[in-house]
């Protein structure tokens, strides 16, 4: 009997891959997701607030994401420190091409209160003398009306002790703004009061009721909104005491998505499911999916472009360590199966604050009922450490292999302002971007780095192969403190071979552990390598030269790891700088600060301008 015939409501999903991540690596040790490119929106930088948004807030966290009218739309929440306390506020980042991000702007700001209306328990603890800020929480976005209007939403939240979330139910209620055509936006209105906690039109009078606004098409798009039973649903935890709201109680961060049978499959934290044949009128209990293995962090599923399902979360039980961020994919969203890693990389930590879990995390696309991305393609935004916004774009269909050999010569390429780098997985920070430049005149993949605790990284998959070549030209711009590095890997992350372009001058090559000086090299020099392994005999042989010249280095090298097969070259900017592993902990307040986080370094760059994998089949196989 298959899965299809067999599911019940006690088994809505099922994950089936021989693939567990292996969290001692911030890729689970997972093969990669094939082209995925990840960008930073938003780089806290407490020092100099004028380089972030002009706050310094260095908790950032919860992104919500909608396609909408030419633009990527964004939105996170901001505290100055900590999660669940502080002046908070609501943030929200526009882009035409999805990498290349306006500077953010506040669409909540900060609610400031007194203790006098708050009706929920703990009332002793709230300051009874002066005013103390809401705390800003949010599990829904955007929501995009039936005519074409886009609303942007969030909760102003109350939390009386520290630390403790403020997504109790107690607080003052839910906010809406229209954003307009030209991405001006509306005034704020309250859309839900939370009158449980003693809060109404009277007593919540910093905004007016949204059936107080002269645009009878903004009220409608409100009511619209609010008879949306799947939408509300979302709201459950920040005003769950509301039971006359929401026909199904319980469950954290719901997503929604619509499988093949045309029913709505609900997903929350903690791996639960729940499902709804009636569009949220009736729900099924939300149900324990054991073989979705994750803890606190989201779950985020939906339909791609190609007609199967995705599932994007964190594949660990370990919810203060929440890598890696892992994708699986289906045929009727239900049935999953293999876990590729949807991104490969976590900097370390930067700033001390309460329950700062590590990785990338909270991630959400784009929900069904809004606009899709006209490229067809998985979008996905998520903080990482709770301070920093990023977006991963992932061509559909989802992939984890590289099928064919191929030759790509950069200079050829007239690539537009907008253009992103076909068949590379990038990763691009913002103070370490990864971008086509030029030199000469010509195209070349350009990695610039002047970040202290994060590095530019480019990495093509190359066709599984136990035996083949890799040729490449690259240049050192410049080295600026610490080695650039080019490394080919097996599945795994298992480095046979390695190059790296030290800051003395020399460019070295990595041999049965041990660095060998192979030659030095010159700034503003291209450099052709060749590389030609073979897997069985743990080998290879490295030839350096500039092009067109008579080779500066040739030598046959064992290799620094045994693996079984290669499967993608990396070039970086520098090795990895976070040291953070499962038993560091930022939860508690014991990290600390890293010194000089704010201070850019000086200048690494690497050039990279034609690459070329090909498979070569062993003598007498």
């Amino acid at each position: 009997m298959t899965y299809q015939e067999q599911r019940t409501a006690k088994d809505p999903i099922r994950v089936v891959s021989p693939e567990k991540a292996d969290v001692r690596q911030y890729d689970g040790g997972l093969r990669h997701l094939r082209d995925a490119k990840s960008y930073q929106v938003v780089r806290a930088c407490r020092a100099r607030p004028e380089a972030q948004e002009g706050f310094g807030f260095t908790y950032n966290h919860a992104a919500m994401l909608a396609y909408w009218n030419g633009r990527y739309l964004l939105e996170y929440l901001s505290n100055p420190v900590s999660e669940h306390e502080g002046e908070s506020h609501t943030l929200l980042a526009l882009s035409k091409d999805g990498w290349h991000w306006e500077k953010p702007q506040v669409v909540f700001p900060q609610y400031w209160l007194t203790a006098e209306h708050y009706q929920g328990p703990k009332k002793e603890l709230l300051p009874q003398e002066g005013k103390f800020c809401a705390v800003m929480h949010q599990r829904c976005g955007f929501y995009q009306t039936k005519d074409g209007r886009m609303l942007i939403t969030g909760f102003y939240g109350i939390s009386p002790e520290p630390h403790v979330a403020p997504n109790n139910g107690w607080g003052v209620g839910r906010v809406v703004r229209e954003i307009y055509e030209d991405f001006s936006f509306s005034p704020v209105y309250f859309l839900h009061y939370n009158q449980v906690s003693g809060y109404n039109r009277s007593t919540a009078d910093k905004f007016p009721f949204y059936e107080e606004s002269p645009d009878r098409g903004f009220v409608d798009a409100c009511r619209e909104l609010l008879a949306d039973r799947v939408m509300v649903q979302q709201w459950w935890e920040e005003q769950r005491r509301d039971t006359a709201l929401f026909t199904q109680h319980g469950g954290q961060a719901l997503c929604t998505y619509t499988d093949k049978e045309g029913k709505i499959v609900g997903v929350y934290k903690h791996g639960l499911c729940s499902i709804t044949e009636d569009n949220g009128e009736t729900w099924t209990k939300p149900v324990r999916c054991l073989s979705l293995e994750t803890s606190t962090g989201k779950v985020w599923g939906q339909r791609t472009s190609d007609g199967r399902y995705a599932l994007v979360y964190n594949p660990t039980t370990d919810s203060m360590h929440r890598w890696p961020l892992a994708v699986t994919t289906g045929e009727d969203g239900h049935l999953f199966g293999g876990l590729l890693a949807f991104t490969t990389e976590v900097p370390p930590c930067r700033y001390q604050g309460f329950a700062k879990n590590f990785g990338p995390q909270y991630m959400r696309g784009i929900t069904e009922a809004c606009t899709q991305s006209p490229d067809g393609d998985m979008w996905i935004a998520y903080s990482v450490n709770k301070e920093d916004i990023w977006i991963t774009h992932a061509p559909v269909p989802l992939s984890g292999r590289q099928e064919s050999d191929f030759s790509d010569d950069y200079a050829q390429l007239e690539p537009g302002p907008g253009d992103e780098i076909a068949g590379w997985n990038i990763y691009s920070p913002l103070w370490a971007p990864v971008a086509y430049g030029k030199k000469d005149g010509k195209t070349v993949i350009s990695l610039r780095d002047t970040d202290p605790f994060d590095r530019a990284k480019a990495e093509h998959a190359v066709p599984e192969a136990q035996a083949g070549l890799l040729n490449f030209r690259v240049m050192a711009e410049a080295v600026g403190g610490k080695p650039m590095v080019i490394e080919v890997q097996d599945h795994k992350g298992a480095v046979p071979m390695r190059l790296a372009f030290c800051p003395d001058g020399m460019l070295r090559v990595k041999a049965n552990g041990v660095y060998h000086d192979a030659c030095s090299y010159e700034f503003h020099a291209w450099y052709d390598i060749c590389l030609e392994y073979d897997c069985v005999e743990a080998r290879y042989t490295v030839s350096i030269g500039k092009p067109g010249e008579e080779a500066l280095f040739r030598k046959e090298l064992p290799f620094c790891q045994a693996v079984e097969t290669v499967e993608r070259i990396l070039f970086a900017t520098k090795d990895s700088v976070n040291t953070q592993d499962l038993e560091s902990n930022g939860k508690f307040l014991t990290i600390g600060d890293l010194p000089d986080s704010d201070l850019p370094t000086p200048l690494s760059q690497m050039l990279v301008g034609r690459l070329e994998a090909k498979t070569r089949v062993r003598a007498g196989e």
